[in-house]
């Protein structure tokens, strides 16, 4: 269907899928003009057709005005033992650091291209969470906190003026974390929050074992 398809990252190699998040305009298959990609795209009122061009250049993450949700869901994790319960004893990931500038405090530092990433683990193979295996909580679903694993501000700062270089002489921005439940299995689900970026690089888990090895 327009509007969707998949996209191939280079960095790793791989496709994922994408959707376009509006339901008003309706997208065309791309085209060039001096190497720059536009999108042929329409709008369908009762009476009248509009169309127009667009560019996939958007810093908000957003389709006309629509948020777009953007998530990577893993597979779920047996460490090779199905009947084995496990738990995690420490996990470990990694971001790339967008953040350049602080352009005001309200609330809180506001930086010029904010990231976010929201984290959820679910066990014991459910697809859903009626029998609350899931903990983290995301859109609504899941038990304990909501937990936020990307923090730019790790290092102390204290800006005297707006805006101010953001500069901690940090590249990648790193957390440890614990997660809660346990299980034959488990899967991590790591989500954007609307308006922001999430560069997900990596992460490490420590896993402790029932049983024998």
């Amino acid at each position: 269907a327009l509007g969707e398809g998949l996209i191939l990252d280079t960095t790793v190699g791989a496709f994922y899928p994408q959707k376009q998040s509006s339901d008003t305009y309706k997208l065309n298959r791309a085209f060039t003009v001096a190497n720059a990609i536009y999108y042929p795209s329409s709008i369908k009122t009762d009476t009248n057709v509009t169309y127009s061009f667009s560019s996939p250049q958007n810093a908000l993450f957003q389709d006309f005005g629509t948020d777009q949700n953007a998530y990577l869901v893993t597979g779920f994790e047996t460490l090779g033992k199905f009947s084995n319960k496990k738990a995690v004893s420490q996990a470990r990931v990694f971001f790339r650091k967008t953040e350049t500038t602080i352009t005001d405090y309200v609330d809180g530092y506001v930086f010029d291209k904010p990231s976010s990433c929201l984290f959820q683990s679910r066990w014991d193979f459910d697809n859903s969470n009626a029998y609350g295996k899931y903990t983290g909580v995301l859109d609504g679903v899941g038990r304990g906190q909501a937990m936020q694993l990307y923090k730019p501000m790790q290092r102390g700062f204290i800006p005297d003026a707006y805006p101010y270089t953001f500069d901690t002489g940090e590249a990648l921005i790193s957390k440890k974390f614990n997660i809660r439940g346990n299980g034959d299995a488990v899967q991590f689900v790591f989500q954007t929050e609307p308006q922001k970026d999430m560069q997900l690089l990596g992460y490490s888990v420590s896993y402790t074992m029932r049983g024998r090895m």
